[in-house]
């Protein structure tokens, strides 16, 4: 878990840097610790820069935040599409989650794979 200190820019960055790298391996469960960690920390991240702080610094840390977190939005995003192509191909004819439901469930007529 990420340690939660004085610095929360370098937190996000940190967290996001982790979650990208274990999703880039395939760890998808890594997805749960961003929504536990990253909600709570943005919240502190607050609109004004800390006292003391170079704001040409702050900027390029904000800058890179944003290039992260756009970064891991295109990963989960090819994610879901891969995983929506292959639930596709779980049916044939039909495409999509629905197709996938409707070769699970019971409710529909016809013989399910495997069983017929």
């Amino acid at each position: 878990m990420t340690h939660l200190g004085p610095d929360v820019l370098s937190q996000l960055i940190t967290l996001l840097n982790e979650v990208l790298t274990d999703i880039q391996k395939g760890r998808l469960l890594t997805l749960e610790r961003m929504g536990d960690e990253f909600q709570d920390l943005y919240a502190r991240l607050g609109p004004e820069v800390p006292a003391g702080t170079d704001q040409r610094l702050h900027k390029t840390r904000l800058k890179t935040l944003s290039r992260l977190r756009a970064h891991l939005e295109d990963e989960v995003r090819q994610l879901r599409s891969n995983t929506l192509q292959q639930l596709g191909k779980v049916s044939q004819g039909r495409r999509s989650l629905t197709a996938y439901k409707a070769a699970v469930s019971m409710h529909d007529r016809g013989a399910k794979r495997g069983e017929g």
